[in-house]
C-alpha cells in the first residue's frame, strides 16, 4: 500500500518570487512525491501568512487531520515554509506527528523524521532558520532605528494625510495640509470630532483614499506628532497576533526632516483638551449634563451630581443638578437643587456677557497672560541651570576617570563618585521632564483659552446647534469650577 503524503505549501506576502511562489514550491514536492512512489493525499496551501508562528488556517487543518491519522507524511518545499520557529516545529513533531507514527519530509533538506538522524538534523535545521528569521528581524529594526533618530520616514509608502513620500521624505501636500491645519483649528475652537468630520463631509472633503470622515480618523490626525515636524518609532510591537503598546520610555522620539503643518502651542493645546476630555470620569462624560464635574457645594464642597424625578406628566422627567455630600453621604446642607436648564443658561448669560464685552475679556486674557510670564520665565531659568547640570556631568566623570588612570583615585573611589553622578543625572533628568511638561501645560493652556474666547462670539448660536458633548467642551476650556452657595449666589471660577 502506498503511503499518503500531505503536502503542505506557505507563502508570505513579500515573498512572492520565482523560487517560493505556490506554483514553484508545488511543482518541487509533486516530482519528490512521485520520485518516493508516495499518494497524494491532499494540497495544504497558505498563501499570504507568515512563518513566525502557527495561526494559519491551512496549517490547522493539517495539524488537526494529523490527529485523526488521514496521511502519512507531511511534505514540504523547505523547513521554513512549515515554520520559522524552532520550539514551534518540534512541538508539532513531537505531540501531533510522532504519536500519530507521521514523519515530516522535506524536498530539499536532508532529514527525515523516521530516523535518529534525521531528527537531529531537523534540530540543527529548524534552529538555523529560526536564527535567519531573527537575524533579518535584528537587522530591520536596527536600521529603522537608525532611519528614526536621523529623522528619516520609517514608515510604508503611504505617507500621513497632508504629506507625501518623495525618496522616503516626507513633503507637504498643500491642498491636504490646508484641511490638517483647519481639524486643528477647529477642535482648538471648541468643535467635537464628531462635528468637525461631519463639516467636512458635508462640504465634500473625502480623505486621500477617496471615504467619508469619521470621528476616528479625525482623532488620529489630532494626535500625531509629526504634524508638528516630529518622528516617533518604536511604539508598538508584535506579540503573536496583537499589537503591543510600548512604554514611553522605549518609544524614540526624534526632530524630522520634513515641513510641519502645525505649530507647537497649537498642537499642545490640542493635547491639552483631548487630555482633558479623557479625564472626565466615565458619569460626566457619557451623562448628558452639561456641567457634570463642574459644579461644587459652596457649604460642603462636594461635587453636584446630574439627577432627575419623574414628573406629574407620564414619561417626562424633572432633570436637575444636587449636592452629591447631601444626596451620598447625608450631609447636613442646604446649598439647592438647581434644575439643569436654569443653571445651564445662568452660565450661558455669563458667557454671553464676556462675549459682550470683549476689550473687557481680551483684557483679562492680556492679564492671565502676564500672570504666567513670571511663571515662565522661572521655568526658563531653572531649565537652563538643570540643562547646565546635566552637561557638566559628562564632563565631571571623565575627570575621575582620568584621575584614576593616572593613579590619583581609587576603584572603590571612583565608583562611589561614578555612583553618585549618575543618582545626580537620574535626579537631573525627572526633573528636566517636570520642567518642560510644566512650560508646555502654560503654554498650551494660554493657546486653548485663546481659542476659546474666539469660540464665545455668537455663543447662543454655537451654543443651540452643539451636541452636548461639544457644549462641556466649550465650557470646559474656559470655566474652571461653578460654586453654589446660594440660588442668588452663584459664583464662576474662568481660567483667566
Amino acid at each position: 500500500m502506498k503511503l499518503k503524503a500531505a503536502l503542505y505549501i506557505r507563502v508570505s506576502t513579500e515573498e512572492q518570487v520565482e523560487n517560493h511562489s505556490i506554483p514553484s514550491q508545488k511543482e518541487r514536492i509533486e516530482a519528490f512525491c512521485k520520485s518516493q512512489d508516495w499518494e497524494i493525499y491532499d494540497y495544504f496551501i497558505d498563501d499570504g501568512f507568515s512563518g513566525k508562528n502557527l495561526d494559519r488556517p491551512a496549517m490547522q487543518k493539517l495539524l488537526s487531520e494529523a490527529g485523526e491519522k488521514k496521511f502519512d507524511i507531511v511534505l514540504i518545499y523547505r523547513l521554513d515554509r512549515f515554520s520559522r520557529r524552532a520550539l514551534d516545529v518540534l512541538r508539532v513533531v513531537e505531540e501531533v506527528f510522532e504519536p500519530n507514527q507521521i514523519f515530516l519530509k522535506s524536498a530539499t533538506e536532508p532529514f527525515d523524521t523516521s530516523t535518529i538522524a534525521g531528527r537531529m538534523m531537523l534540530t540543527m535545521l529548524v534552529g538555523f532558520a529560526q536564527f535567519e528569521r531573527e537575524s533579518i528581524a535584528e537587522r530591520v529594526k536596527t536600521n529603522m532605528l537608525h532611519k528614526a533618530a536621523h529623522g528619516e520616514w520609517c514608515g510604508a509608502n503611504q505617507a500621513p494625510f497632508g504629506y507625501k513620500n518623495m525618496d522616503k521624505q516626507l513633503v507637504i501636500v498643500q491642498e491636504e495640509a490646508a484641511i490638517v491645519k483647519e481639524i486643528f483649528s477647529m477642535y482648538a475652537s471648541g468643535n467635537g470630532l464628531r462635528t468637525i468630520a461631519k463639516n467636512l463631509n458635508e462640504r465634500g472633503c473625502r480623505t486621500r483614499k477617496g471615504y467619508m470622515w469619521s470621528h476616528t480618523v479625525i482623532r488620529n490626525i489630532l494626535v500625531n506628532p509629526q504634524y508638528v515636524g516630529n518622528m516617533i518609532w518604536n511604539r508598538t510591537e508584535r506579540k503573536g497576533t496583537k499589537t503591543i503598546k510600548r512604554d514611553k520610555s522605549e518609544w524614540i522620539i526624534s526632530k524630522g526632516n520634513h515641513d510641519p503643518i502645525v505649530d507647537k502651542k497649537t498642537f499642545d493645546a490640542v493635547q491639552s483638551i483631548l487630555e482633558s476630555r479623557g479625564k472626565m470620569s466615565m458619569r460626566e462624560a457619557s451623562s448628558d449634563y452639561v456641567l457634570s464635574g463642574l459644579v461644587y457645594c459652596g457649604q460642603c464642597g462636594y461635587k453636584y451630581r446630574g439627577w432627575y424625578k419623574k414628573a406629574k406628566k407620564p414619561g417626562r422627567k424633572v432633570r436637575y443638578y444636587r449636592c452629591g455630600g447631601y444626596n451620598y453621604y447625608g450631609i447636613s446642607c442646604k446649598t439647592p437643587s438647581i434644575q439643569t436648564h436654569e443653571l445651564e443658561e445662568y452660565v450661558l448669560q455669563e458667557l454671553e456677557k464676556l462675549e459682550q464685552n470683549e476689550s473687557a475679556l481680551w483684557q483679562a486674557y492680556k492679564h492671565f497672560q502676564e500672570r504666567d510670564l513670571g511663571k515662565k520665565e522661572t521655568l526658563t531659568v531653572a531649565l537652563k541651570e538643570t540643562k547646565q547640570t546635566l552637561s557638566s556631568i559628562g564632563t565631571r566623570k571623565q575627570k575621575w576617570f582620568d584621575a584614576f588612570e593616572q593613579g590619583a583615585l581609587e576603584a572603590n573611589d571612583l565608583k562611589e563618585r561614578i555612583n553618585q553622578l549618575n543618582n545626580e543625572r537620574e535626579k537631573c533628568e525627572k526633573r528636566l521632564v517636570e520642567l518642560e511638561a510644566s512650560m508646555a501645560n502654560i503654554e498650551a493652556k494660554e493657546i486653548s483659552i485663546g481659542h476659546a474666547l474666539e469660540s464665545i462670539k455668537n455663543v447662543r448660536q454655537r451654543w443651540n446647534s452643539a451636541s452636548v458633548q461639544e457644549q462641556k467642551l466649550l465650557v470646559r476650556s474656559i470655566i474652571n469650577k461653578i460654586t453654589i452657595h446660594s440660588r442668588e449666589n452663584i459664583e464662576i471660577e474662568f481660567y483667566f
